[in-house]
């Protein structure tokens, strides 16, 4: 799968996220709204390269 399915699962969390919150559904609309960055992780996970961090030369810092 391409990146551009998990930028549509994005877009589409965030656009239900927001008719729930305005239909009243308050936190039901907060909860959906956080799937948006866990999608767009798993997007990058699995459209990677597969190498770690220290692979791809970035240094964590302490």
């Amino acid at each position: 799968m391409g990146k551009e399915v998990y930028v549509a699962g994005t877009v589409l969390s965030i656009l239900i996220s927001l008719a729930l919150y305005l239909t009243g559904r308050r936190e039901a609309g907060i909860f959906v709204g956080l799937w948006a960055p866990t999608i767009l992780l798993l997007g990058e996970r699995m459209a990677g390269d597969g190498r770690t961090p220290e692979r791809r030369g970035v240094r964590w810092r302490a």
